[in-house]
């Protein structure tokens, strides 16, 4: 995951480099129960844009939460 970082290719010491400090909880989740990383949907490079799943290489979370927007689009559709 991002916040557990990664080995940096680049470096002579392959140091870890880290993108998150933390992975924030989507704020449209209504289970308290889950954790902030089961509130997000995660995509995968390989995934089609109009059917997004997960994979070995997430570069994209989006809300995964049937709450309607003001423009009448369900939020997991932005």
């Amino acid at each position: 995951m991002l916040a557990d970082g990664v080995v940096d290719e680049k470096s002579a010491n392959k140091q870890m480099i880290y993108f998150l400090r933390r992975l924030p909880r989507d704020p449209f989740a209504l289970d308290a129960n889950l954790s902030n990383g089961a509130t997000w949907g995660k995509r995968s490079h390989a995934s089609p844009d109009d059917n997004p799943s997960e994979g070995d290489d997430i570069f994209d979370v989006y809300s995964r939460s049937k709450l309607i927007g003001l423009n009448g689009v369900a939020l997991n559709k932005w």
